[in-house]
């Protein structure tokens, strides 16, 4: 029971918030940038949005799995499963290590394509 265990209270909390956030970001991605890039595709330029706006709010998701790694490790009880504790972290280790890239494949292809596209379109409309 969480409840009894404050450690094991405030990870689970952390964790639910982290998971909200990173499914606030997916959604994001799908419903605000992945439609933009759509209609950049398809020759259109909405004025309401860049891509740049997208390349500053991504990082944050990451940050906070780093928090929550620190936070388990720090204040895991020393009488906690070990086996349990390092499958957990590993997990946490993969989790972060996809992330990553996941937002290097955002910032140094995806962002640069995209910019080069809203370059392209608006030069067009000229």
């Amino acid at each position: 029971d969480c409840s009894q265990d404050d450690v094991a209270f405030l990870i689970l909390k952390f964790f639910d918030e982290y998971t909200r956030e990173v499914r606030k970001h997916m959604d994001y991605e799908e419903k605000t940038v992945f439609k933009y890039v759509d209609a950049l595709i398809n020759g259109n330029a909405p004025r309401n949005y860049q891509i740049s706006t997208f390349s500053k709010h991504h990082d944050q998701v990451g940050e906070k799995l780093t928090e929550l790694k620190n936070i388990i490790i720090k204040y895991c009880p020393a009488k906690a499963n070990e086996n349990l504790l390092n499958a957990a972290l590993f997990d946490i280790y993969a989790c972060e290590a996809g992330l990553e890239s996941h937002c290097k494949v955002e910032d140094y292809i995806f962002v640069p394509a995209i910019l080069k596209l809203e370059r392209r379109i608006r030069e067009n409309e000229k």
